[in-house]
């Protein structure tokens, strides 16, 4: 006994990334004027396979669609009686932005000074004490400096 060729093909496949993993739960749809009834759809399986088991035949249409991948579609899929056609499908990743948002306040210091400042105007000069009226004196009553200090010669 001999089995008769069948009138009906297949399109098998698998869903994958871009990195060789499997992804489950995306949608495939085929559709060709040769269905009867409109395109028919599936959902891949936890190991990212697809099966459409009786597609009459006649040239197909691909589409594949999860939420977070580019859609993959596929045109002139050929399937003749009998035949099963297998398809790997590389889905890769879409609208991937990333941004990184910095905020701060400025910072209480003048950046380009010491942090460190003396300025005496005629009012502070005449209402310091010293004991002569020399420049040396003024000098000497700023912050920081130390007539006993080596680095302040």
């Amino acid at each position: 006994m001999a089995a008769a060729q069948g009138l009906a093909g297949a399109l098998i496949g698998t869903v994958k990334d871009a990195q060789g993993g499997v992804i489950p739960g995306a949608a495939v749809r085929v559709s060709s004027p040769a269905l009867i009834g409109g395109p028919s759809t599936v959902t891949t399986n936890e190991k990212g396979q697809l099966r459409f088991s009786a597609l009459p035949p006649g040239s197909y249409m691909l589409d594949i669609e999860m939420p977070g991948f580019a859609t993959y579609h596929e045109r002139d899929i050929s399937i003749g009686a009998g035949a099963t056609i297998e398809r790997t499908t590389v889905l890769n990743v879409s609208g991937v932005a990333e941004s990184v948002v910095v905020e701060g306040a400025g910072s209480r210091l003048e950046a380009r000074g010491s942090g460190f400042g003396t300025r005496f105007g005629p009012q502070d000069i005449k209402a310091i004490p010293t004991r002569r009226s020399s420049m040396f004196d003024f000098i000497g009553a700023a912050p920081g400096i130390s007539a006993t200090s080596p680095g302040t010669g």
